[in-house]
């Protein structure tokens, strides 16, 4: 998100020499800090649910359990049996692991002794790309478990839940990253930030 702050303020100022806003500078310079504090939280949130993951917990993610009861020899004999994954459980799992294994990778490059070792184009690849995928097989981990709930409520007492509130900047985050990819804004970002200021850029003071 601050990184999208950053391309509209270039565009509206036409120029890279411009300080940005004191509250982005800050925000820029925190991001570290930020992606590793969240990874610490998905990584939290991962150990948690593997050590909760059950029918008993997360019942819409496993098919019916088979109890087969049966007397022989007038002995009462309880037979449990196994109960699969459904493909919502495969999906928000698969998705989750995904994510969680994307976000490794940022923090790994974000060590300075593996840091160093890369180029630029290596880090902002990383960085940006990897990134991105990151956050796309987050939100879709929070879809595959939210939109069978929001069908079963409706669209009025979903719009009020905790799950659309968790999707809501990291939505605006990638559509107006797909908007900075499109050609007419890439290639004048592009531009700015070599240094090649169009005719109206607002220049500092």
């Amino acid at each position: 998100m601050p990184s999208n702050f950053a391309c509209i303020f270039q565009l509206a100022y036409g120029t890279r020499d411009r300080r940005f806003p004191k509250w982005l500078d800050r925000w820029l310079l925190s991001r570290k800090q930020l992606g590793l504090l969240a990874f610490v939280i998905a990584l939290g949130h991962c150990i948690i649910t593997i050590i909760l993951v059950s029918p008993a917990y997360y019942s819409s993610w496993f098919h019916p359990i088979e109890v087969l009861v049966l007397t022989v020899h007038n002995q009462t004999q309880i037979v449990v049996g196994s109960s699969l994954m459904t493909a919502k459980g495969e999906l928000a799992s698969l998705l989750g692991i995904l994510a969680l294994l994307c976000m490794s990778i940022l923090t790994i490059t974000s060590i300075p002794a593996i840091s160093n070792r890369l180029n630029w184009r290596e880090w902002r690849f990383v960085q940006s790309k990897v990134g991105t995928v990151t956050l796309l097989f987050a939100i879709g981990h929070v879809l595959i478990m939210a939109i069978p709930y929001w069908i079963r409520v409706g669209l009025a007492q979903s719009l009020f839940g905790l799950d659309l509130l968790c999707l809501f900047f990291p939505i605006i985050t990638i559509v107006l990253k797909f908007i900075f990819w499109l050609p007419c804004f890439s290639r004048l970002l592009y531009r700015i930030r070599r240094g090649q200021a169009p005719q109206n850029a607002i220049l500092p003071d």
